[in-house]
């Protein structure tokens, strides 16, 4: 008799969080990295798109601290929950405020192929709440709970 499946993924659950922080680390830095070595170009992008030029700095310099250091902290797994909650604030503001004019893209409603500039930030803030509420998991700098 085969066992339920609730009972063979089990020993593997304190794992799962590290694996969750390790992917969103990962995509957040495969994400900012490129912009590191892009930011006067990103710089007249934001201001031209999203926030004026006086603003478009801190916007833009709040991306390259949230895409690269905090997904740093994230992979290694420290003060992960601060983290995590930061840039899952972050990415909220990001999928709704920069990324909100693409919301009717979501689930392809209008055939368009741009649905990932709404889901991408906004799965990303969701996985980030999550480590925010369940912590770093095993392999990590932070004390497991």
């Amino acid at each position: 008799m085969i066992p339920p499946l609730r009972d063979i993924v089990k020993p593997y659950a304190p794992y799962a969080p590290s694996l969750l922080r390790w992917i969103t680390g990962l995509f957040l830095l495969a994400h900012g990295f490129p912009k590191l070595f892009a930011v006067p170009e990103f710089l007249n992008v934001v201001g031209q798109h999203i926030a004026p030029v006086p603003l478009n700095y801190p916007v833009v310099f709040g991306t390259l601290i949230v895409e690269n250091v905090l997904a740093v902290f994230l992979i290694l797994g420290f003060k992960v929950r601060e983290s995590a909650l930061f840039i899952a604030c972050w990415f909220f503001g990001v999928a709704f405020v920069a990324h909100g004019t693409s919301l009717g893209a979501v689930f392809n409603l209008d055939f368009a192929d741009n649905q990932v500039n709404f889901e991408y930030p906004f799965l990303i803030a969701i996985n980030s709440l999550v480590l925010c509420v369940r912590g770093a998991g095993k392999f990590g700098f932070d004390p497991e709970d």
